[in-house]
This record gives C-alpha cells, structure tokens and sequence, in this order.
C-alpha cells in the first residue's frame, strides 16, 4: 500500500508538471501567435503602402487589390498569392522602367556632352539625388547655350538684313544718282538747244532789221505797216523782268495786253499791239544767254505774271530781258 501511495505522489507530481509546462507553453505560443499576427498586419499596410506609392502617377491600381485585409491570415491563400503576385509584377515593370530612363538619361548626357553620370549611378538610390541635380544644372546649361545659339543666330540674321538694306539703299542711291545726272546733262543739251535758237532768233532779227533799214531808204519810209500779234511785230518785243518772287514762284514783266510797239512811217508813228496772252511764251535772256523760258500765266494792261519754272528758281534775276519765243 505505501508503495501505491508513493507511485501516485510521483504520477500526480509529473502530471502536475507537465500541466504547469503545458501552460507556460501555451503562454509562450500565444504570444507569439499575437507578435506574429501583428507582424503580419504591419507586412500587409507596408505592402499596402509600397503599393499605393507605385500606383501614383503610373497608371496602376495595384493598391486597391493588394489591402491589408486580402493580405490577413483569413484571407483565402490563392487570393494572397495573388496579390503579392501583382505587388511583385508592379515592383519589376517599375523597375525595369527605372532602369530603362536611367539608362536614357546617360545616353543623352553622353550624346550632349553634359555629363550626367553613368547609367548605374542614376540606379542607385544613395547616389540618385546628386546624379538629378547633376541632369537638371546640365540640361540647364544646355539651354543657356541653346538659347545663346538662337539669339545670336538672330543677330546675325538681323545684321545680314541690315547689311542687304544697306546695299539696296546703296543701288536706289546709285540709280537716283544716274537719272539726276542724266536730266542735268538733257537740261544743258535743251538749254544749249534753245541757245543756238535764241542765237538764230537775233541773227534773223539782226538780218530783218538790215534788210528793213534798206527797204526804208529805197522807199524813203520808215518801215511799211505792221500787223498787231503777228510774228513781225512780237519779233520786235523787248521788255524787263520787274520782280521776282522765289518764294511764291513766280516774276513780274512789263508787258501787258496793251503793250506794243511803236513804228514809225514817215512822219508818224504807228502803235502796234503784241497782243500779248496766257498762251504766249517768252524767253528770259541775260545778255546773249538764255536764261529760263516761261509761260505768261495772268495778263495785265501792261504788266504780266508768268510762273518759275521749277528748276529754275533762283537762276532769274530782277533787269533780266524779255524777248518773243518763236513758235519755229
């Protein structure tokens, strides 16, 4: 009977420990179970999170399906399986896509000459931010130098018109130059023209005078009788210029409408009108030269207006003689 006694002591003594074991185990368990739930918890919202972060500005909606409550441990597992499947498909494309622009970046650094660093540095995460300010001073650059290129690709343009302007000024200036030269020289050859008219005029005169003198003295007349406005008689016709207006164009003659010339026949003297009108053209004469030929313009009794011509002006003279423009 003792030893039944002592054998239950012991037994219940074991069972006593291995309940108290039991516990402290379940214990343990729990806790861990409770750490290892709250891990995974923080796994699926961080899972959650890197998901919503590569979703901005990618045109993905990977977050939407990757929550923290598809990622639970009573979430069925082939819906978790899938959703840590599209988390990591997303995380590859991204960063094969980071990889692909990094790897542009220095293509064109290298091609522009802006040494932007290698592809490798743009990959890395601690030397990314040097490498993008980097880029952003060296496309800066660029454009500086760009627009430099472009402002004085305009200057040069502006100056190239400005020197065409110039050379075409310089033709327009030449040919003016030409023509004005050549009016000139047809003035002088008009004026030496009217010259050997004016010449002829008053050898003719002279020669009519003669031979009228001679007339005269066979006949023992003075002159025979002389028709008013005819060539004979404005052959005849002598006067002054009176005024002369440069400022309003025009000069005064002492000749008029009533203006003649007085022949003598005999004893008696005939007056003989000119018949002068706004049609009658006068020479202006300054000894033998010819001065300006101009056009009576208002007819008084005995004195007329007669328009400067206007290249002319300044060239008559207040005394200057008036003669008949012959229509020959």
């Amino acid at each position: 009977m003792k030893d039944c006694k002592k054998l239950n002591v012991v037994l219940v003594s074991v069972i006593l420990v291995f309940a108290l074991a039991s516990a402290v185990l379940s214990f343990l368990l729990f806790s861990k179970r409770e750490a290892l739930s709250a891990s995974s918890k923080k796994l699926a919202g961080a899972l959650h999170e890197v998901s919503g972060a590569l979703d901005a500005d990618s045109g993905t909606a990977t977050a939407a399906q990757v929550t923290p409550e598809s990622l639970s441990a009573s979430a069925d597992q082939a819906a978790v399986d899938a959703a840590l499947t599209k988390v990591k498909t997303q995380s590859r494309k991204i960063a094969q896509q980071r990889n692909d622009l990094a790897s542009a970046l220095h293509e064109i650094g290298r091609n522009s000459s802006a040494g932007t660093g290698s592809a490798a540095d743009f990959k890395n995460v601690t030397k990314y931010p040097q490498q993008v300010t980097k880029t952003k001073q060296a496309v800066a650059k660029l454009k500086r130098d760009k627009d430099e290129a472009v402002r004085a690709k305009n200057r040069a343009e502006s100056a190239a018109v400005r020197a065409k302007n110039a050379e075409n000024a310089a033709v327009r200036a030449k040919n003016a130059a030409v023509a004005a030269q050549r009016r000139a020289e047809a003035e002088r050859n008009r004026a030496n023209a009217a010259n050997v008219q004016l010449k002829g005029q008053l050898a003719g005169m002279k020669k009519l005078e003669l031979k009228v003198k001679d007339y005269e003295e066979r006949l023992g007349i003075s002159g025979a009788t002389l028709i008013a406005g005819s060539p004979e008689v404005l052959q005849r016709l002598t006067g002054k210029v009176t005024k002369v207006s440069e400022d309003y164009g025009y000069i005064a003659i002492n000749l008029g409408a009533k203006s003649y010339y007085t022949q003598k026949i005999g004893n008696k003297d005939y007056n003989v009108k000119y018949n002068l009108d706004s049609n009658t053209k006068l020479l202006i004469v300054r000894g033998d030269k010819l001065i300006a030929e101009v056009q009576l313009d208002k007819v008084g009794d005995f004195e007329s207006i007669a328009p400067i011509p206007v290249e002319k002006i300044g060239a008559i003279q207040t005394g200057d003689s008036v003669i008949w423009k012959s229509s020959k």
